[in-house]
């Protein structure tokens, strides 16, 4: 049950395990939508707090601090989005899959303020997360680009090993250098990353792609 304090907030009191699960996935929800829209730093416990209805406490004792909650975030969001991907490629071929990423990074990029971004670097175990997700996305892709290769959308001379950690040196150097202020996802995809891939591609991959985009 929740019970008012001092300010008339909602203090959640009785650990029933489903209700306080709902809390925190409420808490969770909330931050994403400001997190991404307005950065990190500029978003406030105490604003989640009285949105939520609650007492700044109770978000406290559920997410110890703001990195607790960003990482809560940012997990959560990874998760959904490689198991929605996942679901989808079990009914779709790699170039349609490929395609599909493309359009829902792009209208991911819409959602999201720059500076978001910039500031995950503050903080050291989200960063450390990012890192090992980039790790397993690296070697999926690898996986991922050898079986199209057997359905015939990829060729067989390519080392997608290679290919793969290229364009990965390359988007690093770009984001240290700052080069993406100056341009959106989906020109980096269309003039670089799609480039890329059309250079892995067969003819039937070429056609495919072509008809998609």
């Amino acid at each position: 049950m929740y019970l008012c304090d001092e300010n008339n907030y909602f203090v959640y009191m009785y650990r029933d395990p489903e209700h306080l699960e709902q809390v925190k996935n409420d808490i969770r929800v909330l931050a994403t939508n400001e997190f991404i829209g307005k950065g990190v730093k500029a978003v406030k416990m105490n604003d989640l707090a009285q949105t939520l209805r609650i007492s700044k406490r109770t978000i406290y004792e559920i997410y110890k601090d703001k990195e607790s909650l960003l990482f809560a975030v940012i997990k959560h969001q990874i998760q959904d989005e490689n198991i929605s991907l996942r679901k989808y490629y079990e009914t779709h071929n790699a170039i349609e899959t490929i395609v599909e990423f493309y359009n829902r990074q792009v209208a991911k990029s819409l959602k999201v303020n720059p500076i978001f971004y910039k500031e995950l670097h503050s903080y050291v175990r989200v960063i450390e997360y990012l890192k090992k997700k980039h790790e397993e996305r690296h070697n999926n892709g690898i996986a991922f680009f050898e079986n199209g290769v057997k359905d015939g959308y990829f060729k067989d001379n390519v080392n997608f090993r290679v290919s793969l950690s290229v364009i990965d040196c390359t988007l690093a150097n770009m984001r240290n250098d700052n080069q993406f202020d100056s341009m959106t996802v989906e020109s980096l995809f269309r003039n670089y990353i799609l480039v890329m891939v059309r250079g892995m591609c067969t003819q039937k991959g070429l056609e495919m792609l072509d008809k998609l985009l």
